[in-house]
Formats: structure tokens, C-alpha cells, sequence
């Protein structure tokens, strides 16, 4: 008889276990999308202060932005891609043309992401004073430093990136 409730015990609990295992994934997706929201807005906060949108540059600005940031993603996924196939953890033995053709597609997804970012200096250019454009490019290396700084002394329990008000302080 003891067995017989141990046996079943268990079996419920592997079966409760298992029934929070979704929610668990679906609570980390709301996380990482909250905190990529989170990033975004304080990204588009950082960039309206740092370049000085009117709100009309605002308006003409940000959906191109935020195409380029799609077009960007992509081709860095690309790029990432090809790197984890240069990487050949499994070991398998490549022939000289495999390789050549991973380093070939490798090299391809690097160009492809300088030309989105040549496509859109052009596309920037048509919706922004040219002072503004050169404004963006460094506001987006001082908000991306700042990123970074956040991180890094998040995990040293300083405050993170999205605690951090102002990034008057990165040069």
C-alpha cells in the first residue's frame, strides 16, 4: 500500500512539474519582452534628448529607424548564423570547399550588413538634418557604451542599464 501512494505521488507530482513548465516558458517570454520594451522606450527616450527631435523629425524619423533596426537584426541574425557554422562544434571533418563556402557566406553576411547600414545613412539623410544624422551615429555608440556599462556593473550589483537615468556620463 505504501508503494502504491509513493508510486502515485510521484506521478502527480512529475505531472505538476510538468503542467508549469509552459507557464514558466511563457513568464520568461512576457520577461524578455518586457524588458526589451523596457530597453526600446528607454533607447527612444535617450535618442529624441541626445539628437534633438522636433516632433516633427520625431514623426518622420522613427519609422525609419525602426525599419532599419529590422533590416539590421536580420542580417546580424544572418551573420550569426554563418559564424555558428564556421564554428563546427559537432566535429564532423569539412572538405576545403565546405569550408570555403561557410567562410564565403560568412564574409557575405558581414557586407550584407554594412550595405543596410549604407541603404539607411541615405534613407536617415532624406528624413533628418545632415547635424542630426551625425547626432544619431554618436548617440547610438554613447546609448550602446552605456548598455554595456549598465551590464557589466549590473553583475557587480551596481545599478543596471535601465536603473540608470541619464548617459551624460558616457564619452
Amino acid at each position: 500500500m505504501k508503494r502504491f501512494i509513493l508510486i502515485v505521488m510521484t506521478v502527480v507530482l512529475c505531472f505538476g512539474a510538468y503542467a508549469q513548465d509552459k507557464p514558466q516558458k511563457e513568464r520568461k517570454k512576457s520577461q524578455h519582452e518586457e524588458i526589451f520594451n523596457k530597453l526600446h522606450n528607454e533607447k527612444i527616450a535617450f535618442f529624441t534628448s541626445e539628437i534633438d527631435l522636433t516632433p516633427e523629425e520625431a514623426q518622420r524619423f522613427w519609422p525609419v529607424y525602426n525599419q532599419f533596426l529590422k533590416e539590421s537584426q536580420k542580417a546580424h541574425s544572418k551573420t550569426m548564423k554563418a559564424l555558428q557554422a564556421l564554428k563546427n562544434k559537432s566535429g564532423e571533418k569539412l572538405t576545403e570547399t565546405e569550408m570555403q563556402k561557410r567562410i564565403d557566406e560568412y564574409v557575405t553576411s558581414i557586407a550584407a550588413q554594412d550595405e543596410v547600414f549604407v541603404k539607411y545613412a541615405a534613407e536617415f539623410k532624406k528624413v533628418l538634418p545632415i547635424e542630426k544624422v551625425a547626432k544619431l551615429y554618436v548617440a547610438e555608440e554613447r546609448f550602446r557604451i552605456k548598455m554595456i556599462r549598465g551590464f557589466r556593473d549590473k553583475g557587480s550589483g551596481q545599478k543596471g542599464p535601465m536603473d540608470s537615468g541619464s548617459a551624460s556620463n558616457v564619452d
